[in-house]
């Protein structure tokens, strides 16, 4: 049976790797708090926890330009996030 990946893991996740991302290409780090991030997902109508990895929600930038910031955020799941990657 698998393990269902919890809101407090799966966005722990995401801020880790946001601000990680955003130390790596010099943007600032995300202007919002973890608790902040988990109340912004739990708003989106895509959000839902799912035991498959490659339809969990994940989060990117609307403009790749402006760093990680509330107004900036759009909920996908991995699998179009995946497809982005492979697209470029």
């Amino acid at each position: 049976m698998k393990k269902r990946i919890t809101l407090k893991a799966m966005t722990g996740e995401i801020y880790k790797n946001q601000k990680k991302y955003s130390k790596v290409s010099r943007h600032p780090m995300p202007d919002y708090s973890l608790q902040e991030l988990r109340e912004w997902m739990k708003q989106q109508s895509k959000y839902r926890l799912v035991d498959e990895k490659e339809y969990r929600p994940s989060v990117i930038r609307k403009d790749k330009n402006i760093g990680f910031i509330l107004e900036n955020l759009k909920l996908v799941t991995m699998e179009p996030k995946l497809s982005l990657h492979k697209a470029t």
